[in-house]
């Protein structure tokens, strides 16, 4: 067995493992309404911060059909927190044009561009008829809030201030969601309820990836074990080659 030539093919592709290795994802962008209501609670790495209040704030944007409030409840993971609030939604198609939705603008700063890997929220319905109806549909300005990214619904529950939340994840790993300067996700809202006292509500929104200007090329700090053994093989089957004279 030739060992010089098979150390050295192994150690190429642990340097190929080690290329495609990235940086791990973190929260670019987070809005759980405990201090602000418009305003992200945490941002990531090279992300443009922005505040104001709503609904002609530059954090949180509403859609015509909305009315916004901060409630503190219980039952979603502590004890107590600022929950966002969206009451009286009136029952409409869901679609490019709808008009009941929340807004939220995520944008890496000069230099940098954005690799999303996923949204996440939690979501509860609150109403006395427990047979009413909430959806929550996300969509994003990449296609003009054309298509739907994901689509939850919830069954109302007569909890009044104590919801149970629900849990919503959307996976944004395409390639239409990397290498981006901005984007502009809705989550479109409506139930069946058509009464004040219909209250949908929204924690915990979050936006995870990289904002970096060469995110592609840098690795994992576990990838470096990689570079190192790769090139201790190869300087390995540099020594054991039969030198000429």
């Amino acid at each position: 067995m030739n060992y010089p030539v098979s150390i050295v093919r192994f150690g190429l592709v642990l340097l190929g493992l080690a290329s495609v290795s990235t940086l791990k994802a973190e929260v670019l962008q987070q809005y759980n309404f405990t201090t602000f209501i418009s305003s992200a609670s945490q941002f990531g790495t090279n992300i443009v911060t922005t505040s104001g209040s709503l609904p002609t704030g530059t954090g949180l944007t509403a859609g015509a059909g909305l009315t916004f409030s901060r409630s503190s409840v219980t039952g979603n993971g502590s004890s107590f927190g600022s929950i966002f609030i969206v009451s009286n939604v009136a029952e409409q198609a869901i679609s490019d044009t709808s008009t009941d939705f929340l807004a939220f603008k995520v944008s890496a700063t000069s230099g940098n561009n954005l690799d999303l890997s996923g949204l996440s929220f939690d979501y509860a319905f609150t109403f006395t008829d427990t047979s009413k109806v909430a959806t929550f549909d996300v969509r994003s300005s990449l296609d003009d809030y054309a298509s739907s990214l994901g689509s939850f619904t919830q069954n109302a529950e007569n909890t009044g201030s104590n919801p149970m939340w629900t849990s919503a994840s959307v996976s944004l790993t395409a390639a239409t969601f990397q290498n981006l300067d901005t984007i502009t996700f809705r989550i479109v809202v409506t139930n069946t309820a058509l009464s004040a006292n219909g209250h949908v509500r929204l924690d915990n929104i979050t936006v995870s990836g990289i904002s970096d200007a060469s995110t592609a090329n840098i690795p994992e700090p576990s990838s470096y074990a990689l570079l190192m053994g790769a090139g201790g093989l190869l300087f390995v089957a540099s020594a054991r080659r039969p030198r000429t004279i």
